[in-house]
């Protein structure tokens, strides 16, 4: 993935709307009258505005990559946001969970055509 100021904006904008949504509509379960149809209004712009964001990194990189990414950093960051909105604990399982997609979404950017150049060294003998 590229990472230049405009592709990791976007990400960053693309996993705080879909966070921000998914705060918002939990606000809104619990609210009645104006103020959840309030709630709900906001998520629904922070929903319209997210595939913008998504959009704008897809444009340049692998789509696996970046759905990788965003749905891994997402994730975690969501759990952790609503943990500390809404007082959710975190056992050590949780922080197990949470290294193991923070290790994936980092292999994940480990370029294949890498990989196959290193096995082709290490497989062909005789050439210096």
């Amino acid at each position: 993935m590229k990472f230049t100021l405009i592709n990791t904006a976007a990400l960053a904008g693309a996993i705080a709307t879909w966070i921000g949504g998914d705060v918002l509509l939990t606000f809104a379960s619990g609210e009645t009258g104006f103020t959840k149809l309030v709630f709900f209004i906001a998520a629904l712009v922070a929903g319209i505005i997210n595939p913008a964001f998504l959009t704008v990194v897809l444009k340049d990189n692998n789509p696996n990559i970046v759905y990788a990414t965003f749905g891994g950093i997402g994730s975690v960051l969501l759990y952790w946001t609503l943990g500390v909105i809404f007082g959710k604990p975190f056992t050590f399982w949780h922080w197990i969970a949470i290294a193991v997609v923070i290790a994936g979404t980092i292999l994940l950017q480990v370029k294949p055509e890498e990989m196959a150049s290193e096995s082709q060294k290490l497989s062909t003998p005789g050439e210096d």
